[in-house]
């Protein structure tokens, strides 16, 4: 029995919480355990399949000149010092929720009570936001301690699996992300550990623009827990959904500090210096030139950023609207760019047994997706996405308001001889549950 959870997204807390608290784990464990014994499961295979490790929203990178999150060659000891020192902080500020992985707890959980004999293994595939996780022997380490792996530091942790029993081909997905993947065909643990875009993105301006808006946006005489409320806010724009309503969102955060002209203006220099700032880079600028699509996006987002100030005033609705519909229609040219990448991968099988595959499995959108791509000589085969597990920020219906919800997906694959109910066998199963708290 295989068990996919993705987009766990567990932070340093430098820019606040960012992930789920350890009360959603244990309730994860527990539910894996009803269905593992349901199933008969004499083998659960928990997969993490990527962005475990949020290793790009971190202040410590507002420390490195002019450099984002990269793997270079040779490697900068700069940049791959303070990678090493968010993981270290990462694993010591959630220490409960790892405990939940240890050997002890993993027995509790999956094994205590267990009518028949069960083997529990975890197995750590990175995606894009950890991916740097994998550059040294000693990153790989902190990695095998956090999750109590079998897993040999000195190897490279691997970027896919394939398991033919399970009928399961499944990796992190961002290699259908232009901006989250630099790499090229045939991929490899060296082409994903290719400098990308979206390190920039996150790591300089998402972490500046953050640290700004809580500067300037912070009015006098609040409490440290009303700055920790608001650091915590302005830290889910990452978070955003749909990306469109990204903008949207910083206006109505500039709204509700209800603030003068003075302190608007304030708000609005700093944003644009951050937004300037980021513009001129020569990764940026690189990065544009080679594509241009998605450049069209930045090219909307960034001046309505410069201008906040403005759209946070007196902007209609109409022109949000207007600005949303024209976002979403850009980003609809690549809506379905991982249901495509699936049926390539399934069609393209070079190193796998095409007949045997009947699941695709990717995570990195945070949107849980199951979608049939064709019928394959055992059956029918489906990509699913495994969604996150991890707080998103939806944009009401009205698009007045954002609304958190704590969002957790899983993924079950059964084994030819488990989950047989009634005669009839289960091959699949996906559980997607929001939790809403005040």
């Amino acid at each position: 029995m295989l068990v996919f959870i993705s987009d766990l997204h567990i932070g340093d807390d430098s820019l606040g919480k960012l992930n789920l608290s350890e009360g959603a784990f244990g309730r994860f464990f527990r539910e894996v355990r009803d269905h593992a014994d349901r199933a008969c499961a004499k083998e659960v295979r928990i997969v993490l399949l990527g962005d475990v490790f949020e290793l790009l929203m971190s202040k410590a990178w507002l420390a490195v000149a002019d450099a984002a999150p990269t793997t270079t060659d040779p490697p900068d000891p700069i940049l791959l010092g303070t990678a090493a020192g968010i993981l270290g902080r990462i694993v010591d500020n959630n220490q409960p929720i790892f405990r939940h992985f240890e050997p002890a707890s993993i027995r509790r959980a999956l094994v205590y009570r267990c009518e028949c004999a069960r083997e529990v293994t975890v197995q750590f595939i990175p995606g894009n936001h950890d991916r740097v996780c994998n550059a040294t022997p000693a990153m790989r380490r902190e990695v095998v301690r956090a999750l109590s792996l079998d897993h040999d530091p000195g190897q490279a942790f691997e970027w896919r699996l394939w398991d033919p029993e399970h009928g399961v081909l499944a990796r992190h997905g961002h290699e259908w992300d232009p901006a989250n993947y630099a790499g090229r065909e045939p991929y490899s643990v060296a082409q994903h550990q290719l400098p990308t875009i979206g390190d920039a993105v996150a790591s300089r301006l998402g972490v500046h623009l953050h640290t700004e808006l809580c500067r300037t946006l912070q009015r006098p005489g609040r409490s440290p827990a009303e700055r920790e409320a608001l650091s915590q806010r302005l830290a889910g724009m990452y978070d955003v959904r749909p990306m469109a309503a990204l903008v949207q969102w910083v206006m109505s955060s500039v709204r509700e500090a209800h603030m003068d002209s003075r302190r608007l203006m304030r708000v609005q220099r700093a944003i644009a210096g951050v937004v300037d700032t980021y513009a001129q880079t020569a990764y940026y600028r690189d990065w544009a030139r080679e594509h241009r699509l998605d450049a069209l996006l930045v090219s909307a987002v960034l001046p309505a950023l410069r201008h906040v100030r403005l759209l946070a005033r007196s902007l209609p609705e109409w022109m949000v609207s207007a600005w949303s519909t024209y976002h979403a229609a850009v980003a609809g040219l690549r809506s379905d760019k991982h249901v495509r990448g699936a049926r390539l991968d399934y069609d393209d099988p070079r190193d796998f047994e095409r007949a045997l595959c009947r699941y695709i499995i990717y995570g990195h959108t945070h949107f849980p997706v199951q979608a049939p791509l064709c019928i394959g000589p055992t059956g029918p085969v489906v990509y699913i996405n495994t969604g996150a597990f991890r707080p998103i920020y939806y944009r009401t219906a009205d698009r007045r308001g954002f609304s958190p919800l704590k969002q957790m997906t899983y993924v079950i694959i059964y084994g030819p001889d488990e989950a047989r109910k009634n005669g009839t066998k289960q091959r699949a199963e996906v559980w997607t549950g929001h939790l809403q708290e005040e």
